[in-house]
């Protein structure tokens, strides 16, 4: 899938989940950050960007990101290019303005 969607809420999920596949991308959910982190690390999980809740029940997504940046930073050595490791984004800011902070092999993103 493109888009890996992580929220606990159903409706968030069947919501966002319309609105990525109009807009012409495949997507993926997980109910949680936990799940998001199995289906990344555990079951190799490709995707090009990561929409995810910032608060949830088992594992919330700063806490998800982490896991997800510490997993992709002991892999392999070489250039990554391109790649966002966190960005937080709340309602006033730019959606656009994502820059490149530490190399990983997905762009990762949490939404208030």
């Amino acid at each position: 899938a493109d888009v890996l969607l992580v929220d606990d809420d159903r409706f968030c999920l069947m919501g966002g989940s319309v609105a990525i596949r109009r807009l012409g991308f495949s997507v993926q959910t997980a109910e949680d950050g936990e799940d998001a982190c199995d289906l990344v690390i555990s079951k190799g999980g490709r995707f090009r960007f990561v929409l995810m809740d910032k608060n949830m029940a088992r594992m919330e997504g700063p806490d998800a990101i982490r896991k997800m940046v510490s997993h992709f930073s002991s892999l392999s050595e070489g250039p990554k290019e391109n790649v966002v490791e966190h960005e937080h984004v709340s309602s006033d800011h730019k959606r656009g303005n994502l820059q490149p902070s530490l190399p990983l092999s997905l762009p990762l993103a949490t939404l208030c």
